[in-house]
Parts: structure tokens; sequence; C-alpha cells
């Protein structure tokens, strides 16, 4: 089994969150979100047989609760958020995935925050200006998803922070309507070409090279 725990500024990345799950302990199905789902397409490409073995497992508490949005942007906060006292629970592999928000120095900030921490590694994603940048990156998926025209002109990553989160929640109003923001997103991160995604989003590129790093480092 290859654990992977994942820390994400909130649900419409990591999905519903598991109540009563310890840190450490393993998620189901249903817990997950669309940055699970991206992480596990993206071993599938690459390093197959750790996908076929791929489960998600609670990350640590900040506080007895999930950290959240600024909290990971933190030094004090990484470094007791990635630091697994209990090596019998520790996963493999952290993945922590935060917005950039147009802070141009963030993933260079994020690097250095975590540098000296002991195993597991951590593969750090910056997305580009935000997750929803990725998630509108297939226009071709989204027109499926949404029956709608989409315009395919955006180029998604130059946009104005915010402006990905308000294009997606426009396009999306009828998925969630029919579930939730959480579900939203998941079901785009299923239906989206990863070859696609890599082509428009070069911080999600960044993120599969970083993450292959960590992966050639972890036995």
């Amino acid at each position: 089994m290859f654990t992977v725990a994942v820390y994400c500024e909130g649900p419409a990345e990591s999905g519903r969150g598991a109540l009563g799950v310890a840190p450490g302990e393993l998620l189901s199905d249903a817990d997950l979100g669309a940055a699970h789902v991206l992480i596990r397409r993206a071993l599938e490409s690459f390093e197959p047989s750790r996908a076929r073995d791929l489960e998600f497992v609670q990350p640590l508490f900040l506080r007895g609760a999930p950290a959240r949005g600024g909290q990971l942007l933190s030094r004090a906060n990484l470094r007791k958020l990635l630091a697994w006292p209990d090596s019998k629970r520790a996963p493999r592999l952290c993945a922590l995935i935060v917005d950039e928000d147009g802070q141009r120095q963030r993933l260079k900030d994020l690097r250095s925050y975590v540098e000296g921490i002991p195993p597991p590694l951590t593969a750090i994603a910056v997305a580009v200006r935000e997750f929803e940048s990725w998630l509108l990156a297939d226009h071709q998926a989204l027109a499926s998803l949404t029956s709608q025209r989409i315009d395919s002109g955006w180029d998604v990553e130059t946009l104005e922070p915010r402006r990905a989160k308000e294009h997606l929640r426009a396009l999306t109003e009828q998925l969630r309507a029919d579930s939730t923001v959480a579900a939203a997103h998941r079901l785009i991160a299923e239906q989206l070409r990863p070859e696609q995604l890599r082509s428009v989003c070069p911080s999600f590129q960044r993120f599969l090279d970083e993450l292959r790093a960590c992966l050639e480092r972890t036995p």
C-alpha cells in the first residue's frame, strides 16, 4: 500500500473530509476531492504500480482540526503539519496544494519552510493563480459536463486572482445545484484530460515534476 496525505486550502479541493477519522487512517473514496483525483491520475501516468497501490490518509491536524486557507502558508504551521511524530502512522508521501493568489514567491517560500523536515517528503503545488485555474484548463471536458459553449480563448494562468473561481462558479451552477462544490470539482477532475492540463497550466506540470522527484526518493 502506498499512502499519501494531501493538505489543501479548503473542501473545494480536498472534498467533504472525514469526520471521526484520525490522522494517518485511511480515507474512503467518498471522502476524496478533486486534488486527490488529480494526484491519482498523475501517478497512473508515470507510476502505474504505485497508483494501483495508492491509498489516501487523513493528514495531521492543527489544534485538533484540518488546517485550512492561510494556515497552510505559515512556516510554523507547516513544520507541525508535515513532521509526523509517529512513523507507524505516517504516510509514504505528503502533498501540499495551495493557490498562488498573485504571490510569485509563494512556491520558493513554501519550499524553504519545509526544508529539513524528515520524511515523508512533501510535493508542493502552487496553482497559478488558483486551483480553479486547473479545473478550467480543459474546455472540451467543461463543455461536455455543463452542456455550455466554452470560450477556448482563456489563458487560465494569466487571469487575475479570484477570476478563475468566478468563471468556474458561473459555469458549474447546475452541477453545484445537483450536488456540492466539492463534488462538482471532483467530477471535473475526473473528466478533464491530463495532457491538456499539463499543456495549459505550467504550474501543474511543475507539480508533476516535483511529485516525480519525491517519488524517486521515496522507497
